[in-house]
C-alpha cells in the first residue's frame, strides 16, 4: 500500500537531508511550498511518460448506439413533427441527430426544436401515426477520460475496427461531399465539440450515424494519477492524505531532484537516477513480449489459413 503525500515528502526530506515538513498542502513553510510544487509537477510529468499510459491508468469503455428516443408521431405541420408524450431536449436529443421513420424506413436530420415536444426536421417524411427512432450524433466521453490508447477502437457487433480518427478535412469530405452518400458498414470516428450545446464539450462522434444498435469499445488513459483517502481519483494532490496510483519510489525520486533544484542545490545525480529508474519502470510496465527471430504466427482473422479454396460464398 502506497504512503500518502505527507509521508512521501517526509521520506524525500530524509533522503536529501532537509527539514522534515509537518504538512504540505496549505502550508506556508518555504520547504513545504517547494516540495508541494515539486510533488505537483512530478505527478503530472510522470503520468505522461509512457505514450500509451501506465497500465494502472488504462481503462476500457464500452457503449451502445441505442436510440436516444423512440415513439409515435402525434401531429405533423410542415417541417414540424410532434410527439405530445415526449420532451426531446430533456431526453438528450440534439440538433444533428438522425430521426428514422420506422414505419417506412426513411430518415432525416433534426435541425431544431420548436417546442419541448416538437422537432424541426430537414425533410418531410412523417405523417401522424408513424413510429420513429432517434439516433444520436454525439456520445459522451467517460468523466475521467484523459486520452485514447491508439488502435483500440472496435465495433464489437460487426467485429470491425473503426476508421479514425478522421482529420478535419476528412470529416468534411465524408459529411459534405457525394462520398457521404456512399454505403459503408465500417464506422469512422472523430472527437468533436457539440457546438450546438449551451456549454460545448468534446464528444465522441461516429460517421455514418449508426441506425441500429452497435457495441463500441475503446481503451483510454484516465486523467487522475492520484486518489483521495476515500478512494476518489483526482488529477493532482489536494490533501496531505492523498495517495499516488503510480510507483511511489519513482515519485520520491522525482520530488527529490525537483526540490533540490528549487532550493538551488546540486541535483544532477538525483536526476540521473530518476531517469534511469523511470526508463526501467516503463520497460517493465505490463510485462513484455519475448523477441523472436522466427516467423510471427498469423492472425486468426480472415486469412488464407481459414478460408477454403472452394465451396464458400453465395
Amino acid at each position: 500500500m502506497a504512503e500518502n503525500l505527507l509521508q512521501i515528502c517526509q521520506n524525500v526530506s530524509d533522503k536529501i537531508q532537509i527539514d522534515s515538513p509537518a504538512s504540505i498542502i496549505g502550508s506556508s513553510n518555504e520547504v513545504s511550498r517547494h516540495m508541494r510544487a515539486a510533488a505537483k509537477d512530478e505527478i503530472q510529468a510522470l503520468k505522461r511518460r509512457p505514450e500509451d499510459g501506465w497500465d494502472i491508468m488504462v481503462k476500457e469503455h464500452v457503449f451502445s448506439t441505442t436510440p436516444v428516443v423512440s415513439g409515435t408521431v402525434t401531429a405533423v405541420i410542415g417541417d414540424l413533427v410532434q410527439d405530445s408524450g415526449e420532451t426531446f431536449e430533456a431526453s438528450g436529443v440534439m440538433v444533428g441527430d438522425v430521426i428514422s421513420n420506422t414505419t417506412d424506413g426513411s430518415t432525416t436530420t433534426i435541425i431544431g426544436f420548436s417546442a419541448a415536444d416538437v422537432l424541426e426536421v430537414a425533410d418531410r417524411i412523417f405523417s401522424a401515426g408513424d413510429t420513429y427512432e432517434i439516433y444520436q450524433q454525439y456520445y459522451d466521453l467517460p468523466s475521467d477520460f484523459g486520452h485514447f490508447v491508439d488502435d483500440t477502437l472496435w465495433d464489437r457487433t460487426r467485429f470491425w475496427k473503426l476508421r479514425g480518427p478522421l482529420t478535419r478535412s476528412e470529416w468534411q469530405k465524408y459529411k459534405s461531399s457525394v462520398l457521404g452518400d456512399t454505403v459503408t458498414n465500417r464506422m469512422r470516428w472523430q472527437i468533436r465539440s457539440d457546438e450546438a450545446a449551451t456549454n460545448p464539450e468534446n464528444k465522441f462522434n461516429l460517421d455514418p450515424i449508426p441506425m441500429e444498435t452497435h457495441e463500441v469499445v475503446f481503451e483510454y488513459v484516465i486523467k487522475g494519477p492520484v486518489k483521495s483517502a476515500a478512494g476518489a481519483v483526482q488529477e493532482t494532490w489536494l490533501a496531505d492524505t492523498d495517495e499516488p496510483l503510480l510507483d511511489q519510489w519513482l515519485i520520491e525520486l522525482g520530488i527529490a531532484w525537483r526540490s533540490l533544484k528549487a532550493l538551488g542545490l546540486p541535483y544532477d545525480e538525483e536526476l540521473n537516477e530518476y531517469e534511469t529508474q523511470v526508463g526501467a519502470a516503463i520497460g517493465r510496465d505490463g510485462g513484455g513480449r519475448i523477441l523472436s527471430l522466427a516467423r510471427a504466427p498469423m492472425t486468426s482473422l480472415i486469412t488464407i489459413c481459414n478460408v477454403p479454396d472452394t465451396g464458400f460464398g453465395p
